[in-house]
């Protein structure tokens, strides 16, 4: 059974416990009885007001207070407002939004589908959008907590939270292909809300053209959904998007001939190595392999007559 009153003498070094990652301490005055293993801490400071020790261990990033927590009986579906979002939140979301892996796993391992599934009453700032575990750790990028997620049978087509919109907004082309892998519906409005940011001012030239090859692969998307559910999604700017991407094709195309012909089968370096490496460094702010693209002074002033360089480049194009 759990403790109903606060005994306000325990709850001093029943915090520091929780926060110093003291198990063992957390352990001992929960046995006892001498505090609440879901009490709420009203005077912990702006952030952590009303917050509950999981909350706290969370905050801190004590996953073996968590563990012994929960395994006291605290409760993972108390909610909290978040002070920065002003949005009702769960502790599986604290950990997502605060980048703790570990913990959001024990608290996914500790979860029924319903709590998994959960959804903010609150609509999102600047969106239509609510928010749930996986459209958070879609927005904040934890790919692994996705995953993990995405194993336990979540639900990706929520009505009110849409991870595929989330992906867009982060414009990462793995996770979105890891959403439609796992049955994601793309919806007319997902490829409006990319094009939209397409057209931003602040949008840069890198990300715009990102966002171009992300929406080439929605739109192959949508034409599958076309066939398969006679759909007729129609877009006034597709035309558009195709031809954007194809210029950038073919600037692919060029700089890779270019080097084909410049790097003879002896070995020798290309005859206009600065032109072709300032056209190289252009090119992979566009198509960024599976490593950054290097420094634009370090590619024209230092690696342009080093033909490990090239060897190197050329398999990214």
């Amino acid at each position: 059974m759990k403790v109903k009153s606060n005994n306000v003498s325990y709850q001093i070094p029943f915090k520091r416990a929780i926060c110093e990652g003291d198990s063992k301490s957390v352990k001992n005055l929960l046995t006892a009885k001498k505090v609440n293993v879901d009490e709420r801490f009203q005077e912990y400071g702006d952030e952590l007001r009303n917050s509950t020790p999981v909350f706290l261990a969370i905050q801190f990033g004590q996953s073996g207070v968590l563990k012994e927590l929960i395994a006291n009986g605290a409760s993972i579906s108390k909610r909290m407002i978040d002070p920065m979002l002003n949005l009702s939140i769960t502790p599986l979301l604290a950990a997502i939004m605060r980048e703790q892996d570990e913990l959001a796993d024990i608290l996914i391992d500790s979860s029924n589908i319903e709590e998994l599934n959960w959804i903010s009453d609150e609509v999102l700032p600047s969106t239509n959008y609510k928010m749930n575990a996986l459209y958070a750790a879609v927005f904040y990028k934890r790919i692994n907590v996705v995953k993990k997620l995405l194993s336990k049978g979540v639900d990706v087509n929520g009505e009110s939270a849409d991870p595929l919109y989330a992906a867009i907004l982060v414009n990462d082309e793995v996770l979105i292909t890891l959403l439609l892998t796992h049955g994601v519906k793309i919806s007319a409005s997902n490829c409006n809300d990319l094009y939209k940011l397409l057209q931003q001012e602040t949008t840069t030239d890198k990300n715009r053209e990102k966002q171009l090859i992300i929406l080439s692969s929605l739109l192959k998307e949508i034409e599958n959904q076309k066939l398969n559910n006679n759909e007729a999604f129609q877009f006034s700017w597709e035309n558009d998007a195709k031809i954007r991407l194809q210029k950038l094709l073919d600037q692919r195309n060029t700089i890779k001939a270019c080097i084909d012909r410049s790097i003879n089968p002896e070995g020798k370096l290309p005859s206009n190595p600065l032109g072709i490496s300032r056209a190289i460094y252009d090119y992979l702010s566009f198509f960024p392999g599976e490593n950054p693209a290097p420094d634009e002074k370090q590619v024209v002033k230092e690696q342009a007559g080093d033909l490990n360089f090239w060897n190197s480049i050329y398999p990214l194009l």
